[in-house]
């Protein structure tokens, strides 16, 4: 059994390294940025941001952490790139809140276009330019308005506050220390390269709740396209009915902030 024992020991080390080499190479930190913003696993995010993650870090599709957390709803994460990880990684640079994908999104207009209420506001409340434009043109209210987010729309065009709970709150106190935090409502009658408002293109999918919701807000029935539509004539003009009949109607005056 001697003459085995010099083969066994050249094989064993051999074998410990081939084994090795077959395993995965660890995740950068910046990959485990990413997965934590589109999973919500905060422990997975403090792990990437303690081992050096840039908070701008982008997937290999080139869509930066940010807007991959935005638009999955994952409002925590949202927050600490904005500036929340300064609470366990003073040296960390907080995110930039208006990179793009590669789509051309911010991550406020991809949240507006999953109907991410809840982080909308967060993102207003972080100075996010509500007036930031997809490569079409339409801002995060038209995007929201043209799809029915009513929810989404009603942030966008709110002049209020976002107020947060004890619960919430946690790491959020270095930065919200009132327990509120004040909204910057988006231009109502923004328009597009063709002139149109986010009221218009809601009447013309037929987004009847959108419509209210503007109206009430104050959205101008008045405004006109570059053709010289206005959104009642748009309503017409796609056959709309119930459209029509929602802005003939009286509309309550916007209430007082």
């Amino acid at each position: 059994m001697r003459r085995f024992r010099p083969l066994c020991s050249f094989l064993l080390p051999l074998l410990l390294l081939a084994a090795c080499e077959s395993l995965p190479p660890p995740r950068d930190p910046g990959e485990n940025l990413c997965i934590a913003a589109e999973t919500g696993e905060m422990a997975l995010f403090r792990r990437a941001v303690r081992e050096g993650a840039n908070l701008d870090s982008r997937d290999p599709g080139g869509k930066p952490a940010l807007v991959i957390a935005a638009e999955n709803g994952r409002t925590a994460i949202v927050t600490n790139l904005l500036g929340g990880v300064t609470n366990f990684c003073p040296s960390a640079v907080p995110a930039h809140a208006e990179q793009r994908d590669r789509a051309g999104n911010t991550a406020l207009l991809a949240a507006a276009g999953r109907n991410r209420a809840a982080t909308v506001g967060w993102l207003l409340a972080f100075g996010a330019d509500g007036e930031a434009r997809t490569p079409d043109g339409e801002t995060a209210l038209m995007v929201a308005a043209r799809r029915g987010f009513a929810a989404t729309v009603g942030v966008l065009a709110d002049g209020g506050i976002i107020s947060t709970n004890a619960r919430q709150r946690g790491i959020l106190q270095s930065y919200a220390p009132e327990k509120a935090l004040p909204l910057h409502p988006v231009a109502l009658d923004a328009r597009d390269g063709s002139g149109r408002t986010a009221l218009m293109k809601a009447v013309e999918q037929g987004k009847g709740n959108v419509v209210r919701l503007l109206l009430e807000k104050g959205a101008s029935k008045t405004a006109r396209d570059r053709s010289g539509m206005t959104a009642l004539d748009w309503a017409r003009y796609v056959g709309q009915a119930e459209m029509e009949a929602i802005l003939l109607s009286p509309v309550s005056p916007p209430a007082s902030p």
